[in-house]
């Protein structure tokens, strides 16, 4: 742009960091915006706040910050050539320009006293002279500086520009009509007339006389010295930069590349905006536009751009992976030569963090387990260790890394560490705690976990985060605290403005589950039922048989067995080829009505649905081996052996008491043998045992076997020691 504080595409920290010594400001590090932005962002602002104040604000542009604004702009008749924003912490405000965009920043609290407290005028010279800065360009780009591309001023040249802002700020106040006392108050206090030979002020005096010329000068006129007879390509820059719409911001930056076709800046401002917008034809050819400027320039100003160019592509093809999903493939390989170009170009973290993001948000798509993903995800994890060493004060590089390292390299105590790192960089990030807290979980760190969805919880009350801590507690067998939790997590779930990124990680049906389980294990099974009565309630227009059964089980607690049969019924009535709730019933049948004929119906209904559904066999056995049946019962107990993937000690013992029915006592011992050595201490087994060597005549290994059951506890086997062993 002509007439313009020349722009300056910089990422060389080094050399920054030297510059801002220079001035004798104490910073840290400079971090800058990982996914590309237009120049003069927020980000940008954010880090030149930080600088000001050595801490991170947010920003944003209140009403009374536009409401002084708009009063210095009407008098004047300037055209609005800089950026607002708030920073919390310079106490006043401040005019610096930085990438080539002039900012003026503001603290809330100073703004709000211009335009709401009386006798505001001392408030409102000092926002004028700092606009008067910026209106006779005066303010140098901080990185242009740092780069040698502009020459610093001297401090004479300081002193007149200081000179130059006190006459706009007294014609301003003039304007506005305040005395010329008032005009002069805040000069007054913060200067002295001492020799200013050796300063970036002048004197006093030198000063207050400035303000009054200016003050005069607005009082025997008319017309406006500070008005703009036509819009020139800066205007267009900064209406486009300024406005929060994009058809404004478009349209603002087309004009300004029309009046000048070099405009890198405007090129590369409304490729973004292009982008944004899914225009991405438009935002491509932009940053090709970009590319060609940078790489034709003999200013290196404008040659440190070249990867920005780069780098805007890439963005561009990866948000077109998801508007083109069946080119997804075409599109993500784009992104990432794209990407490498911006690295070769130019190889900062910025640049790795976007490579490596773009490695990594791919993976989902590989199979798992090979080559193409463990390549991938190795070429991710180099980009970010690129990334976490140019810039280690980076947390999202931290947690970025520690996702791949839980999801995709399998390597939980490596992603814990970097979200603790990530944490330690920024103590309220939420996503970095809660993904811990998971991590731990699923490494049974129980106690930890709770700790750190409690952190989380205290940054932002989330009911994903109850929800989750309140699993942690089940697992401690705290119940009470998890019920508390849990309950959290429901009135949360109920408040709809309450909606937040973890909805999808949860439902309120999984909360009321884990309620009421929690109410069953401290036997509150009248708040156990409530609670799954809800989730029929919620779930009315498409219910699941297992809520039905669950309720089935604690009404039968509770010797409801009237309303736990309808239950049952309902459950086989929602789900009839469910061997599941055949089952159910007849377990209730045999062991709560002790009706086996209608359990045995209903195993024999299960078992035709599934010809492997254990359950029954094994339950079906026990009422065959109770009537008499014991053929049919070794049957039974034999397919549930053959079949199950776990050896139960139980099934090996009551096919014994089959076998002891057929009088087939040493087969009968054999399964006893088993039964013991999967529970040595099962003193019912060995009395049985005892029992089959007894009818065998080794009365020696029965009576053993006695002594050993009432040794575990089985005192029923004294009597047949009594009788037989004396």
């Amino acid at each position: 742009m002509k007439n313009t504080v020349l722009l300056f595409c910089f990422k060389n920290l080094n050399i920054m960091q030297s510059f801002i010594f220079s001035i004798l400001i104490v910073i840290p590090f400079l971090t800058f915006t990982q996914s590309g932005s237009y120049y003069g962002n927020p980000s940008d602002a954010s880090e030149l706040c930080g600088i000001r104040v050595q801490a991170s604000n947010s920003f944003s542009s209140n009403q009374e910050a536009q409401k002084a604004l708009d009063k210095i702009i009407a008098v004047t008749g300037i055209s609005k050539r800089f950026a607002l924003y708030q920073c919390s912490g310079i106490n006043n405000c401040e005019a610096i320009t930085f990438r080539g965009i002039r900012y003026i920043f503001y603290d809330q609290n100073f703004m709000k006293s211009i335009t709401t407290v009386a006798g505001s005028w001392t408030n409102l010279s000092i926002l004028a002279h700092e606009v008067g800065h910026h209106v006779n360009a005066h303010s140098l780009d901080w990185l242009a500086l740092a780069s040698g591309e502009i020459q610093g001023i001297t401090l004479e040249q300081k002193r007149q520009q200081e000179i130059e802002a006190d006459e706009f700020s007294g014609f301003v106040l003039a304007k506005l009509g305040a005395t010329l006392i008032q005009s002069q108050a805040a000069v007054k206090l913060a200067s002295d007339d001492g020799d200013d030979s050796y300063s970036t002020h002048p004197s006093r005096s030198k000063r207050l006389s400035a303000i009054e010329r200016g003050y005069n000068q607005a009082k025997g006129i008319t017309t406006k010295p500070y008005s703009t007879v036509s819009l020139t390509e800066e205007d267009y820059f900064y209406l486009a930069y300024n406005s929060d719409k994009n058809e404004v911001k478009i349209s603002n930056y087309t004009k300004c590349i029309q009046l000048e076709s070099g405009s890198v800046s405007a090129y590369l401002n409304r490729g973004y905006v292009f982008k944004d917008e899914k225009r991405f034809t438009e935002a491509l050819s932009d940053f090709d536009k970009v590319i060609e400027l940078a790489k034709n320039s003999k200013s290196q100003s404008f040659k440190n751009c070249l990867d920005d160019g780069y780098l805007g592509k890439g963005w561009c093809y990866r948000q077109m992976i998801y508007s083109n999903e069946n080119d997804a493939d075409y599109y993500h390989q784009k992104a990432i030569t794209e990407f490498t170009n911006a690295v070769n170009t130019d190889p900062n973290a910025i640049n790795y963090l976007a490579r490596a993001d773009i490695y990594s948000e791919r993976l989902y798509k590989t199979e798992e387990n090979s080559y193409e993903r463990s390549s991938m995800a190795n070429k991710a994890l180099n980009d970010y260790n690129s990334a976490a060493r140019l810039d280690p004060n980076d947390p999202d590089i931290f947690s970025r890394r520690a996702f791949l390292y839980n999801h995709y390299l399998k390597d939980k105590n490596a992603a814990l560490s970097d979200y603790k790192k990530a944490c330690e960089l920024k103590p309220n990030d939420l996503f970095s705690f809660v993904f811990m807290g998971r991590i731990n979980y699923d490494l049974n760190n129980f106690e930890s976990a709770i700790q750190n969805y409690s952190k989380a919880i205290s940054i932002y009350p989330d009911g994903m985060s109850y929800y989750e801590r309140a699993k942690s507690y089940i697992e401690l067998e705290k119940y009470k605290e998890a019920i508390t939790d849990f309950t959290k997590a429901i009135s949360i779930s109920k408040d709809t403005t309450n909606e937040t990124w973890a909805v999808v990680d949860y439902n309120i049906i999984d909360i009321y589950w884990g309620r009421a389980y929690c109410f069953e294990k401290l036997n509150n099974y009248s708040s156990a039922i409530s609670d799954y009565s809800k989730i029929i309630e919620i779930t009315k227009d498409d219910p699941g048989s297992g809520t039905y059964k669950k309720r089935a089980k604690n009404y039968v607690k509770l010797k409801r067995n009237d309303l736990a049969v309808l239950d049952y019924n309902k459950a086989i009535l929602i789900d009839p080829t469910n061997p599941d709730s055949y089952h159910a019933r007849g377990y209730f049948y045999q062991f709560t009505l002790k009706k086996n004929d209608k359990a045995l119906e209903d195993y024999n209904k299960a078992i035709s649905i599934d010809s492997d559904y254990l359950p029954s066999y094994y339950n079906r056995g026990l009422i065959f081996g109770a009537s008499g049946n014991p053929e049919k019962a070794i049957s039974d107990f034999t397919k549930y052996i053959e079949n199950s993937d776990e050896q139960d000690a139980d099934v090996y013992y009551v096919r014994g008491l089959a076998y002891n029915d057929l009088e087939n006592y040493a087969t009968a011992i054999e399964d006893f043998n088993k039964s013991i050595e999967l529970n040595p201490n099962y003193g019912l087994a060995y009395s049985r045992r005892g029992s089959a060597k007894f009818n065998l005549n080794n009365k020696t290994g029965a009576c053993a076997d006695w002594n050993k059951a009432v040794e575990l506890g089985y005192d029923k086997a004294q009597s047949l020691i009594d009788e037989n062993c004396q």
